[in-house]
């Protein structure tokens, strides 16, 4: 499974079940297809009455987005057209019009280094958490596991690295957020 992909066939997927406007679009399109187009993928979204597909695809389509991901993106989901779009360019507008207000994608490397940041910092803190109930076993019932002290103190003291090696992270990515706002 392609994540790019699945993750584009959800967000599509979603705008269809919220907006009668997707779902429309997605009748009058039906069998139509847009190419999307990056230095290192291609993907087709392909049409049908209120559904739409994204897979990787070397075939035809009916129109094609080309350009950097962000850029493909600033088309797909702004009203600022950055990337090259050949072919049906009315299809790209219709689907960009359509789908667009329910498309929840970040428009600019800040955007999406926010968003990262904010997931970062969730899988950081569900990390820590683990490490700590981990420790907490080690510390406490390890001995009714192992036998050997040593190789209990020798877990818990590679539990604690692997939480400063977290708290490192953490304040890099605290530095990053803070050099883009400055």
């Amino acid at each position: 499974m392609n994540p790019v992909a699945e993750t584009l066939r959800l967000t599509l997927s979603a705008a269809l079940a919220a907006s009668t406007e997707a779902k429309q679009c997605s009748e009058r399109l039906a069998g139509k297809s847009i190419a999307v187009e990056t230095l290192d993928q291609r993907l087709l979204i392909t049409f049908e009455a209120g559904a739409v597909t994204v897979e990787p695809s070397d075939a035809e389509a009916d129109a094609t987005v080309r350009g950097s991901p962000m850029a493909v993106i600033g088309t797909l989901a702004s009203r600022r057209e950055t990337a090259a779009i050949l072919g049906d360019a009315e299809l790209v507008e219709d689907f960009s019009a359509s789908f667009r207000p329910h498309i929840n994608i970040p428009t600019s490397v800040g955007d999406f280094a926010q968003d990262a940041g904010d997931a970062a910092r969730v899988g950081g803190r569900a990390v820590r958490s683990a490490l700590d109930g981990l420790s907490h076993a080690v510390r406490t019932a390890a001995k009714d596991y192992f036998a050997d002290p040593a190789e209990n103190e020798r877990m818990a003291r590679e539990i604690d690295e692997l939480r400063q090696i977290i708290d490192e992270l953490e304040e890099r990515l605290k530095n990053v957020e803070g050099e883009e706002r400055g």
